[in-house]
């Protein structure tokens, strides 16, 4: 039988095998996401680009409000079944893109995406290389997730330094009875 969850409020349902990387936390990931949203202040006219997007979790939901999602994920299965989610639930305005962001030089170029806004959910370590890629672009927003307290401090610091002020930051306690917390942030560019 296929796994999956729902994210009703955005009329969404997710599919995933039991070796992929999911939420687990249903509650927490719901509110995340609506963190996420409010904090990319999503509109038509947005093109959001994002990062280590996984199943979709995070883009299909922007999908409704944005105007287009570009995501992108190192794990060929998981953009098989990102794509898979997204033609699913009917969602067009999204395309996930298989790219290592740890690699120094991506083929991707960036620049030509258009993109204003990015949003990234990087694994412990962090989002290495593909950090200084996105602050290139200059976006006007970017929230960030991130499972390691240790690894946003170090990238926060690199953001800040960019141009970037901090103005939203909240903790989310998405395994309860661990000291393990996501960190969800709000980076907006400098005038």
């Amino acid at each position: 039988e296929a796994l999956f969850y729902t994210l009703a409020k955005y009329d969404l349902t997710m599919y995933f095998h039991v070796y992929d990387f999911i939420q687990v936390n249903h509650i927490v990931n719901q509110k995340l996401i609506h963190t996420a949203i409010e904090w990319l202040q999503l509109c038509a006219s947005d093109h959001v680009l994002e990062g280590f997007c996984g199943i979709g979790n995070f883009s299909l939901p922007f999908a409704r409000t944005a105007g287009y999602v570009t995501a992108l994920e190192a794990d060929s299965a998981l953009i098989t079944k990102a794509k898979l989610n997204a033609e699913h639930n009917k969602i067009h305005n999204v395309r996930f893109l298989q790219s290592d962001l740890y690699q120094d030089e991506d083929a991707l170029d960036y620049a030509s995406l258009g993109a204003n806004k990015c949003f990234l959910d990087p694994p412990r370590s962090g989002a290495g290389p593909w950090l200084t890629r996105i602050l290139a672009l200059r976006p006007e927003l970017i929230v960030y997730v991130s499972c390691a307290p240790k690894s946003f401090v170090q990238d926060a610091q690199i953001i800040l330094q960019a141009g970037y002020t901090l103005e939203y930051i909240a903790v989310a306690d998405m395994f309860v009875h661990t000291a393990h917390v996501e960190t969800i942030a709000q980076f907006v560019k400098r005038r």
